[in-house]
């Protein structure tokens, strides 16, 4: 897990991928990898997920997790599956539980104050704010980090390739991208360089940022 934060804090991007079909979801991925992303996050709702996952993980270059894990027993089984992480949109301590077991860096979500400080409390490495645009976007993480700065904080929903920087200067440590990122009509159409191109553009930003902080 300690080589994993180290990616996080290097990388600060999840590409989220929700798609109709296990075909288009790895051909997103390797699109995004292609553009220079490493954390791919296959969601459980994509049918056959933990097939795309298990393709996924055999491959080098990606780290490979699975998102909307709601209980304990798809999180065992993304796992098994070759999952590095977990994300849940909300707070499950039975999968919380799970991960820590299987010593697996887990993310919940969570939207308010007290929300926040209890996914913490039971164990998320990494507390998903989620919908993050429902209240305020970067400046609710700002907000948010001044009283609990010690709560590693990843912003969902509502991040784009305007503002993406902006949540990371309030202090996030990563974001999580998915149709800012996975564009629809270009799933739809099969144009998969759209998609590779968008994430180099993301990843040109985040590295002129970082350069910046050097």
């Amino acid at each position: 897990m300690e080589n994993l934060w180290e990616l996080i804090k290097r990388h600060r991007i999840f590409a989220v991928i929700r798609t109709d079909t296990p075909e288009s979801a790895l051909k997103a991925a390797r699109a995004c990898l292609q553009g220079g992303m490493r954390i791919i996050e296959i969601t459980l709702t994509v049918p056959k997920a933990l097939e795309v996952i298990k393709e996924l993980a055999r491959e080098e270059g990606p780290v490979v997790g699975a998102g909307t894990v709601t209980d304990a027993e798809k999180a065992k089984a993304a796992i098994s599956a070759g999952a590095k992480f977990i994300v849940s949109p909300t707070i499950e301590t039975e999968v919380i539980k799970t991960c820590k077991e299987a010593r697996t860096f887990v993310s919940t979500g969570a939207l308010t104050p007290t929300e926040v400080l209890r996914a913490w409390r039971e164990g998320s490495d990494l507390v998903k704010v989620f919908p993050a645009a429902s209240l305020g976007g970067y400046q609710y993480i700002k907000a948010l980090k001044e009283p609990l700065p010690y709560i590693e904080l990843m912003p969902s929903v509502g991040v784009d390739l305007e503002n993406f920087i902006q949540f990371l200067e309030a202090g996030a440590a990563a974001v999580c991208l998915s149709d800012t990122l996975i564009d629809k009509r270009a799933v739809n159409q099969g144009d998969w360089s759209k998609i590779t191109r968008l994430a180099k553009k993301y990843i040109e930003k985040l590295e002129a940022y970082q350069t910046r902080l050097a």
